[in-house]
């Protein structure tokens, strides 16, 4: 990663990537770090401090670590303001295989990652995010029902994804769970799970804000990993939502990005009552729908209905609609394509099936 350029010049080369803007806030960060030597070097305990808002131990510890080894140098228990520069530049705006790097140092202190690693660091990473969701309050509203477990399930999740052979829909790993990762390893399959990348980035990202809002991706602007929630006039006190932060960052992951930034709520059982003819009268013709549902012995699942419900002697609906489990796994069932049944909803009928159905390949 550019070895034989001197760090002066790492250092200009990575602020040439940011506006004055950007730099100037990358400048007041790097200051309020710097203890020592006239105000230019950053210990470990001065960098653990400001990024621990975002990052818990050990991986505040090795984050530091990481960019005191960029481009192969030794790990040092100081680093100068411009090499901090050069880090965070290659963080919130770096190249697959500095994301790559930095995964990888969060992940170990050895020179690969076990699959356990891996899994590890996604649900820090996951934790991460939810520590900033809260901070900014974007979340309050999802997680009025806690799932324990469901940091691990998507972590998981996440690394049966990576590990999955997209073009042929096999795993890679051919069952074998003692697998280790090197960076090349990871640049490759990080590019197979887009959550995982953005995931990875937005805890970049809000460890060191300095991304200029107008300049920041486009798709995070346009697709966040949290949509906006509109309660409109339900008393939310009477509601115990089956959705977390966890879940909705799942979920929003895979509806269409159009649809990603703003989600209002249209029925729950507490509310409108268990009836089916309820259920019909609030979700028909309401636009694409996530419905969620929780059975007696406590697994959640549901499905993504692309088109408005109505009710209908026949499927309609497209290949955008899927089904997905949230506990006890955390899965995703896509259309098989073998035919076009996608969404079914007929009510009151004596010559026709009732009932709402919406298909999907299941295991």
């Amino acid at each position: 990663m550019g070895q034989g350029t001197s760090q002066l010049d790492k250092h200009q080369e990575a602020l040439r990537l940011l506006t004055p803007s950007e730099n100037l806030k990358l400048e007041e960060i790097s200051a309020s770090m710097a203890q020592k030597n006239g105000g230019k070097a950053i210990t470990n305990s001065a960098f653990q401090k400001y990024v621990g808002r975002v990052l818990e131990e050990p991986f505040a510890s090795r984050l530091f670590k990481a960019i005191a080894m960029l481009d192969g140098e030794q790990a040092t228990s100081e680093i100068t303001k411009d090499k901090l520069a050069i880090g965070v530049v290659h963080m919130v705006k770096g190249t697959s295989e500095y994301r790559s790097y930095f995964m990888l140092r969060l992940a170990t202190d050895n020179k690969s990652a076990t699959t356990d690693d891996l899994i590890h660091l996604i649900q820090c990473l996951i934790l991460a995010l939810e520590k900033i969701f809260k901070q900014k309050h974007q979340h309050e509203y999802w997680s009025s029902l806690s799932h324990a477990m469901s940091d691990q399930r998507l972590a998981h999740f996440l690394m049966q994804d990576i590990l999955t052979d997209k073009e042929n829909d096999i795993p890679v790993t051919n069952g074998d769970s003692n697998l280790t990762f090197t960076e090349q390893h990871l640049e490759t399959l990080l590019s197979r799970s887009a959550l995982c990348i953005r995931i990875l980035d937005e805890v970049f990202r809000n460890c060191f804000p300095i991304v200029d809002v107008d300049d920041s991706d486009f798709f995070s602007s346009i697709a966040p990993l949290v949509p906006h929630f509109e309660l409109g006039k339900v008393l939310w006190s009477r509601i115990q939502s089956l959705l977390d932060t966890t879940s909705i960052i799942f979920l929003n992951n895979y509806i269409p990005v159009e649809l990603r930034t703003k989600w209002r709520f249209v029925f729950a059982t507490a509310v409108h009552g268990a009836g089916f003819s309820g259920l019909v009268r609030e979700i028909t013709k309401k636009g694409p729908t996530v419905l969620v549902l929780r059975d007696k012995h406590g697994h959640v699942f549901g499905g993504f209905a692309s088109h408005s419900w109505q009710l209908h002697h026949a499927f309609y609906g497209d290949d955008q609609s899927f089904l997905f489990q949230l506990k006890p796994n955390i899965s995703i069932y896509h259309p098989s394509g073998y035919n076009t049944n996608f969404m079914y909803l007929n009510h009151g009928q004596q010559t026709m099936p009732n009932g709402l159905v919406s298909t999907s390949r299941l295991p």
